[in-house]
């Protein structure tokens, strides 16, 4: 419940990306890429939705990476949103207050479009690393 430390995430990426139009992308300085990323990879992934991430059906989303597409009309309303989570105190109405909790919660509210990243390993602690590893 120390939303602070998981605060400073949501915040950094709105600061970042609110008025940017292109693709951007959270990736955890923990998280390793173990191949060269082709070009128009990163774009694919959202298969024209707004938002890639990692779901973990029962659990909450990865969020050790994520995409979205900052072009789309939906993109400010959005951030504010996330945003408004913790502005307003509505996070302590969630289970957890992790920006994975906060992410969901806004996902949930605004009823974007989205893309899993899980794939087949959606029940993984670690789908990033499952899914791209080998």
């Amino acid at each position: 419940y120390n939303v602070v430390a998981y605060a400073h995430k949501v915040f950094a990426a709105i600061d970042a990306l609110y008025d940017y139009d292109g693709i951007g992308v959270w990736l955890d300085a923990d998280c390793v890429t173990y191949k060269p990323v082709p070009d128009g990879f990163v774009d694919d992934l959202l298969q024209g939705n707004y938002l890639a991430h990692f779901k973990r059906p029962g659990l909450y989303t990865e969020t050790g990476m994520w995409i979205m597409d900052c072009a789309k009309p939906e993109h400010r309303g959005f951030l504010d949103a996330w945003r408004d989570m913790y502005l307003t105190d509505r996070f302590k109405l969630l289970q957890q207050w992790t920006d994975c909790h906060t992410l969901d919660a806004t996902i949930r509210a605004s009823g974007i479009s989205t893309t899993d990243l899980s794939g087949e390993f959606g029940k993984h602690m670690d789908p990033i690393k499952c899914r791209y590893s080998t």
